[in-house]
């Protein structure tokens, strides 16, 4: 997992080395590079009567790697649920609860990750895995809209030239944007117009060589696509964008 943590005078990203629920609210456990320590955060600030006012933590990748779960797991201070975690950091939790430092290989450990962190980077689709990642961080495209498009097209004096389509998307209750791009023999069968393009749910497939996004549900086959708006092409990537 990764997230953005939000203070008020700066933010940063981390990976996630632990996460829980207490108080039906979820905890983590995020490396501040800048403290150079452990630390737990709350997803939200609450004020003197305890009431959530401040979104603190941002999730952008939502892998759980390696990670070992637990029921709960008793803390100096209170009982914690729905724990996940590195399986070392089970033997370190009342320590960094306490604010102390725990072993160096654990802090370099997290400087290492934490630094080949890329939020922005391309992902392409090579496989089912893929696909999954993709459709869990945008929600199946579920009520998103298109927010911009932008292609490079084939010219027929040079059949080599890569043709390419962009489609970015405002994604529905996230703090982040998604865009799909589409690469070599980019065929689109999908009405765009001045007006917003909402999507109530849609999928992505691979079928006879090539990969579709088909706007429809998230239930269809490819023997639906004929029938569906879709995009195809023998490429697909996306990437995270900022909200505009």
């Amino acid at each position: 997992m990764i997230v953005k943590v939000k203070l008020s005078d700066r933010e940063y990203f981390s990976n996630v080395f632990f996460v829980c629920t207490y108080n039906y609210k979820e905890k983590f456990i995020v490396f501040d590079d800048v403290e150079n320590k452990f630390k737990f955060i709350d997803t939200f600030e609450s004020n003197e009567s305890n009431e959530c006012y401040r979104r603190l933590v941002y999730t952008y990748d939502y892998n759980e790697y390696n990670f070992v779960k637990k029921s709960e797991y008793e803390l100096s201070s209170f009982v914690v649920e729905k724990c996940k975690g590195y399986e070392w950091i089970y033997d370190n939790l009342k320590n960094i609860e306490k604010g102390q430092q725990i072993d160096e290989k654990y802090i370099n450990f997290a400087k290492e990750i934490n630094s080949k962190i890329d939020i922005y980077r391309w992902h392409e689709i090579n496989n089912e895995e893929d696909i999954e990642e993709l459709l869990d961080i945008s929600g199946g495209f579920h009520d998103s809209y298109i927010r911009d498009f932008k292609g490079i097209f084939g010219r027929p004096f040079e059949p080599e030239f890569i043709t390419k389509f962009q489609l970015a998307f405002e994604i529905y209750g996230c703090h982040y944007d998604i865009m799909l791009e589409f690469e070599g023999g980019v065929d689109i069968k999908y009405g765009l117009s001045s007006n917003l393009n909402f999507i109530y749910s849609s999928t992505i497939m691979f079928h006879d060589g090539l990969i579709y996004w088909v706007d429809g549900g998230d239930d269809l086959s490819p023997i639906d696509i004929k029938d569906n708006p879709y995009i195809s092409s023998k490429i697909l990537r996306w990437k995270i964008i900022d909200k505009l």
